[in-house]
């Protein structure tokens, strides 16, 4: 059985794309120590042979498989990558008004990075929106400065995280973490 795994291995390793992934579904369904290991590289983009990475698709394979191990362990290391560090950020920017003084703009964000992915997972699991606007109108003629605060509506907020997680990254985490967390408790 070892030989057998170390063979379905180096097969994925050096396998076309059209071949990778049903190779991965036979380590998935295996879901030994050493499959589980590898599932995690191609996860992870690792090199797979001389000079070559798992691609982007490999780790969305890999994700997708790693939810067909029954596997508690493989669940904890999904959850960790799939967990974001909420924080919020300002941004500022300056434009011309019509009286040639600058106006500002600062949008408060919050963002949702992933910092626990691997690099190419980070950006497509990584977003931010605006929660709030503030913008500040300069003026000649008088002392006072207007300052309009804008709000994003907790509608648009959830219509637009709801946009974000249709993207088949999200969807691949949400996948199988849910096929895990009922195989799971099915088990117990």
């Amino acid at each position: 059985m070892e030989n057998t795994i170390k063979q379905l291995i180096k097969q994925l390793r050096i396998s076309s794309p059209e071949e990778r992934k049903g190779v991965a579904l036979v380590l998935g369904k295996i879901a030994s120590d050493e499959a589980v290991i590898e599932l995690k590289r191609m996860v992870e983009g690792k090199w797979r042979k001389f000079c070559k990475r798992y691609s982007f698709e490999d780790q969305l394979i890999g994700i997708e498989v790693l939810g067909e191990t029954k596997r508690e362990d493989v669940l904890e290391y999904l959850k960790h990558i799939y967990t974001p560090i909420i924080s919020r950020k300002k941004i500022g920017s300056f434009f011309p008004g019509d009286d040639g003084l600058s106006d500002t703009t600062e949008d408060n964000l919050e963002v949702h990075h992933y910092r626990n992915a691997p690099k190419l997972l980070i950006v497509s699991l990584s977003y931010s929106y605006p929660i709030s606007t503030r913008t500040t109108f300069n003026s000649y003629t008088t002392d006072i400065n207007k300052i309009l605060w804008t709000y994003t509506k907790e509608s648009e907020i959830q219509r637009y995280k709801e946009n974000v997680i249709k993207n088949d990254t999200h969807q691949a985490f949400r996948k199988a973490i849910g096929k895990l967390e009922g195989e799971i408790q099915i088990s117990i």
